[in-house]
């Protein structure tokens, strides 16, 4: 007779399955049997010799005997080494302080760090004032009671927020900005499907007044990321109208960027156009900022900016960006030289193979320009007598001044 027809088996598969199913949330006691339906049994697995088994026999954590049918188990997991010796310690250590303690200790050693904590807390369940385990568990001894450090750093104003401590008001900044960066990829994706829209004849009507009617301060962002790879000059000039169109001062800054750096020297005058139609407040601040860049490209493109935008307050920082000094690095070659080279208003010294560095002194025609505009006057390259001339308006300017407010009293 087959032991799956013995009418003596102490425990059914069916039995084993109800009383050791998914709820069990014992310690691994042995190797584990995985069930079809979704049931576990823990045990020691008693006829592992025999292979192919023809069932599972397994003696359980309680004591009993279960004999589980080969296609009622979906998958045996082993029991490694040290599960068993951690299974056979727990077993034997002593439901005092002490004894679990030890055991938690020696649970420490071998890196198994869950079962670790499940003694710690034994411990204190036994022992609350146990020194070791409470400091082991996080707690800190503080105004005559035990409290973990998230209750000690909730007392001090903070929040567990993604893995770190933080104030309420640094989670609402985080979360504004995970809230900004979603918006922005929203916006991307919409202005995709317009400028998808823009080359599809049937579309394209409809693709132009969802980007003209854009308004969004969100948007610009987007839209400055679209612009940049843009190669449509066209494209361009409309990305370009629709910020020009939003009321914000990103959408300012946005504009101000191209006219500096976009490739295109169509795009500078186009750009620049929409900026001096808008008329912002302080539009001349970061154009009067970019003299003092470091490409020389952009100085000039910032004091051709200037010359059109007529602030006065940038004749100052023009005088200064007349002739500028720029550096360069470039790879050495001779790895047993050292040269000095002084020519044309610039120098370089390279030494042992090292990278050349060329030092260039530049005269700024468009800085140049923009000065004789926004003044009437020339002194060329000569910034000593452009200075001295400054000062002098300076103090002519000032001495009008009072005249001026007499007169209107």
């Amino acid at each position: 007779m087959s032991h799956s027809a013995n009418p003596c088996r102490l425990l059914t598969a069916a039995v084993a399955a109800l009383f050791f199913g998914p709820a069990a949330g014992a310690p691994v006691k042995g190797d584990t049997f995985v069930l079809v339906n979704g049931g576990r049994i823990e045990g020691q697995w008693l006829n592992q010799d025999e292979q192919p088994p023809k069932e599972y026999l397994v003696l359980t954590s309680s004591g009993l005997k279960a004999s589980v049918q080969v296609t009622q188990v979906r998958e045996v997991l082993r029991q490694t080494h040290l599960q068993a010796e951690y299974a056979r310690r727990a077993a034997a250590s002593a439901d005092t302080p002490e004894g679990q303690w030890q055991l938690a200790e020696w649970c420490r050693q071998q890196s198994l760090f869950d079962e670790r904590r499940l003694h710690l807390r034994r411990v204190i369940e036994l022992d609350p004032n146990h020194n070791y385990a409470r400091r082991a568990l996080g707690f800190q001894f503080l105004d005559g009671q035990w409290v973990t450090q998230a209750d000690f750093r909730r007392g001090e104003g903070y929040e567990l927020y993604k893995g770190k401590w933080r104030t309420p008001q640094d989670i609402e900044i985080l979360e504004e900005q995970a809230r900004l960066d979603q918006a922005h990829k929203d916006w991307l994706k919409r202005l995709r499907r317009y400028r998808a829209e823009l080359d599809d004849p049937a579309r394209a009507k409809l693709g132009m007044e969802s980007l003209t009617g854009i308004k969004d301060p969100i948007a610009v962002r987007p839209i400055v990321a679209m612009m940049v790879r843009e190669r449509v000059r066209r494209v361009k000039m409309l990305y370009a109208d629709v910020l020009a169109g939003i009321d914000s001062s990103d959408a300012v800054g946005a504009l101000v960027e191209r006219v500096l750096y976009d490739p295109d020297e169509e795009m500078f005058h186009y750009c620049l156009a929409r900026l001096i139609d808008r008329q912002p407040p302080r539009l001349a601040d970061p154009l009067i900022t970019a003299l003092k860049g470091k490409s020389n490209a952009t100085v000039n493109r910032a004091a051709a900016a200037l010359a059109r935008v007529g602030d006065p307050e940038a004749i100052g920082p023009l005088i200064d960006a007349l002739i500028t000094t720029h550096t360069q690095y470039i790879p050495g070659r001779n790895p047993d030289s050292t040269t000095a080279t002084f020519a044309g208003g610039q120098h370089s010294v390279s030494q042992g193979g090292g990278p050349e560095v060329r030092i260039m002194h530049i005269r700024n025609q468009h800085v140049l320009g923009a000065l004789t505009k926004l003044t009437g006057a020339n002194f060329d390259y000569d910034q000593k007598s452009w200075r001295y001339w400054h000062a002098q308006e300076k103090k002519a300017r000032e001495a009008r001044e009072p005249v001026a407010d007499a007169r209107r009293q």
